[in-house]
């Protein structure tokens, strides 16, 4: 009676079903004696490689002086299969070295193969060991974080740039931010005189105004306690201007003033005065008061100085124009001025 096929003897052939189980059994022990065989061949080598990128990570306290941090490279002698480690590159280990104060001698860094790691993962047979590490010591450039309080500060404008007639009196800074205090590497902390101050612009500056200006780190790697600080700048001075049609006045002698009659030409002058930066167009032509005197004045045309006087005390005439007039003095006709009195007494 015939055996039923089992379900993997149906695509299987004649030849290897017969006697299936000695040839598995011999196939398995020729495995095994070739690995045998390749694992004693594969011997055991020691091998350079290159290009092994070293990475330092340093504390708060410490940075490289350039901004830029140095490439270092170096050369790890591991010992393994020749299989594995002739396939070996430098991008397969990577060493990252964290560097505290304490470790460092003269700025000279020690690299230990247990700092070595291997990135690329070993699936069968034992990683290969580090042995070495060439150069093995780094001299690291280094520059200490240090701290440096009251530094003063510096507002950067240009007094030339104010219109003409304007004076800067004095900046007013708040009392807490007239120094800053600055952390960053020694190198530039340690010189530094004073912190400036972004471009403060003068050249429309008419009156008192307050503006935030923002403070200027003289490097990337540098921290100010504030950055920004409130000015009050204080605009004074005196500032050319005229009035033309300033109306002349005349102070009458009260003995004669009401016999004789007064007209003046020209009735109205200019005057050229300067009144202050931080009240420019605040003196008009009613503050002003030109005048002429007739005391001593005799009938007929008469040419008067003109003086003058103003209610500011802190505007200072500097001109009029003219600053002669002509004064017509006219005797009242006293006959006329009975009959006028008659008439209003009626």
């Amino acid at each position: 009676m015939n055996k039923p096929i089992r379900w993997w003897e149906s695509w299987v052939p004649g030849f290897i079903r017969k006697d299936f189980q000695r040839k598995l059994f011999a196939v398995i022990i020729a495995l095994l004696v070739t690995l045998l065989v390749n694992n004693n061949l594969d011997q055991v080598k020691s091998q350079d490689v290159a290009e092994v990128p070293v990475k330092f990570e340093l504390p708060q306290t410490l940075r490289f002086q350039s901004s830029v941090p140095p490439e270092f490279t170096t050369v790890v002698t591991v010992q393994g299969k020749r299989s594995m480690v002739d396939r070996l590159t430098g991008s397969d280990f990577e060493i990252v070295k964290k560097v505290s104060e304490g470790s460092l001698h003269n700025g000279i860094v020690k690299i230990l193969p247990s700092d070595v790691t291997l990135k690329k993962h070993i699936f069968f047979g034992a990683a290969p060991v580090v042995k070495a590490i060439s150069p093995s010591s780094f001299r690291l450039e280094l520059d200490q974080y240090i701290v440096k309080d009251d530094i003063p500060i510096n507002i950067n404008y240009d007094r030339k740039e104010l219109p003409q007639g304007y004076v800067l009196e004095r900046v007013d800074t708040p009392e807490d931010q007239r120094f800053v205090s600055v952390r960053g590497p020694s190198r530039i902390v340690s010189g530094l005189k004073k912190i400036e101050t972004e471009r403060v612009p003068l050249d429309k500056a008419t009156q008192n105004f307050t503006m935030t200006v923002g403070l200027i780190r003289p490097d990337g790697d540098v921290s100010l306690s504030f950055d920004r600080v409130p000015f009050t700048f204080l605009i004074s001075g005196q500032v050319s201007k005229d009035i033309s049609g300033v109306p002349v006045q005349l102070l009458l002698d009260q003995n004669t003033g009401d016999r004789y009659s007064y007209a003046v030409e020209p009735a109205a002058v200019t005057i050229y005065l300067e009144e202050p930066a931080a009240e420019v167009g605040k003196t008009d032509k009613t503050l002003l008061h030109p005048y002429v005197q007739t005391v001593g004045l005799k009938e007929g045309r008469t040419q008067c100085e003109v003086k003058y006087w103003c209610e500011k005390p802190n505007v200072t005439i500097t001109g009029i124009v003219p600053d002669k007039v002509t004064v017509l003095v006219t005797k009242i006709d006293s006959g006329k001025e009975s009959q006028q009195g008659n008439g209003n007494e009626q």
